[in-house]
């Protein structure tokens, strides 16, 4: 039980001066108890009163105590920050807030009584104390005796009052700009797969029990879903944001305390091209052996999560799935199988394709030569993302690559890939 101690607050008012004409005409001050007043407007035994009162007050100041509200507010648990949040804020800052709490005390202001009644919510934890607030400044103001003779609150007093705190959970993640992901039965380095949520504002850790309310294809429980820790793994892509509500519950029945709060699961998804195709007419400085007449194309990619997320740091790899088609004759060798290195390990969320030949007949020409849209052939050819071994991960797309006389280009393109 908490004690609640209203104070009263003593303060000092000066009345108009009255005049009394004499006949002398000067003018002499009378005091609100109809004696003699000096230069102050006060007579000098009205003056030792007042004097006396704010000795009193400045003797009591160091008795008064925070209110137990600031007790309470300082002892709640708080509020996880909301996923959606999280999941805006986290990449752009390149920080873990899962450990971020939010505090109000706004529910408990509302109830908190304030001296001589009304006031504003911000002003009530100094109207419990008896400070007067609209005393002028610098003035010394007196407070009632009942505050300094009010029993304290016990420490088991104060915890009963505090309010209780609110059931939730967090997400624990283990890498900066990590998060939940799936990638198609591979466990890239630096991505997480599974995902630990803690559990915060409960009574009892052994009365704990999780369930998932929503999305129940997309992850499942490692182990019990019980007390305070539950780990989840992926087994699919969210279709959209916050797509998969997980609950957790303290008791049984209607009494029974719960939060249900939302889970993304990421997963590699598309691809989009950046700008348009760069054309050469001349060997890739980085090609041994390269001679002219030559041609080389650059054909750029940003790796796009399923939530419209740029990939940081996921590898990519290529995987020629069929032979090559050749639309006139030709001796150039297959794509497939002078492909030097197959994958762009751990990317910043961008990648080129380059394609380059030279010699061989029929020879190649400049992008610019009136021959350089000439079909030669094409391959089907794919990306995935997620391993540096060919055709392991998450395929986001599929397309033709064909080459000209004077350049390349991938055509058909599919992603993302159903």
């Amino acid at each position: 039980m908490s004690t609640q101690t209203q104070a009263q607050v003593k303060t000092t008012s000066i009345s108009k001066p009255s005049f009394i004409a004499m006949p002398t005409r000067l003018l002499q001050r009378k005091c609100n108890c109809g004696g003699h007043a000096g230069v102050d407007g006060e007579c000098e035994e009205c003056r030792n009163k007042r004097r006396s009162l704010q000795r009193h007050g400045t003797t009591l100041a160091p008795s008064l105590k925070v209110p137990s509200i600031v007790h309470g507010v300082l002892l709640s648990p708080g509020e996880p920050l909301d996923t959606s949040t999280r999941v805006f804020m986290e990449p752009r800052f390149g920080y873990d807030l899962s450990i971020v709490q939010i505090r109000s005390a706004s529910s408990d202001l509302g109830n908190t009584h304030v001296a001589g009644g009304g006031g504003e919510r911000g002003d009530a934890a100094v109207a419990d104390a008896g400070i007067n607030t609209d005393a002028p400044a610098g003035e010394t103001v007196g407070v009632d005796a009942a505050a300094s003779t009010a029993p304290e609150e016990t420490p088991d007093e104060a915890e009963a009052a505090a309010p209780a705190a609110v059931l939730s959970w967090a997400q624990v993640l283990r890498f900066p700009h990590d998060a939940l992901w799936f990638f198609c039965g591979e466990h890239p380095r630096s991505f997480s797969t599974t995902s630990v949520l803690r559990a915060s504002g409960f009574s009892d850790p052994t009365h704990l029990r999780w369930r998932i309310s929503i999305g129940p294809d997309k992850i499942a429980f490692q182990g019990p879903p019980t007390g305070e820790e539950v780990r989840v793994k992926s087994t699919e892509g969210s279709a959209h944001l916050n797509d998969i509500d997980v609950e957790v519950r303290e008791g049984t029945g209607a009494t029974a305390r719960r939060f249900t709060g939302s889970l993304t699961v990421r997963k590699p998804h598309h691809l989009l091209a950046r700008g348009v195709p760069t054309d050469h007419g001349a060997c890739p400085p980085w090609a041994t052996g390269c001679v002219a007449p030559a041609y080389w194309t650059e054909l750029g990619y940003r790796v796009v999560d399923n939530v419209g997320g740029t990939i940081v740091g996921a590898t990519v790899n290529e995987n020629f799935p069929g032979a090559k088609t050749n639309d006139q004759a030709n001796d150039w060798e297959s794509p497939a199988a002078f492909s030097t290195t197959s994958f762009w390990r751990e990317t910043d969320g961008a990648f080129v394709d380059n394609w380059f030949h030279f010699g061989g007949t029929p020879s190649p020409v400049a992008p610019g030569a009136p021959t350089a849209g000439q079909s030669v052939d094409r391959i089907p050819h794919e990306f995935y993302v997620g391993n540096e071994t060919s055709g392991k991960g998450c395929r986001v797309q599929t397309h033709t690559a064909h080459r000209y006389l004077g350049f390349a280009r991938h055509e058909g393109i599919r992603t993302p890939v159903p």
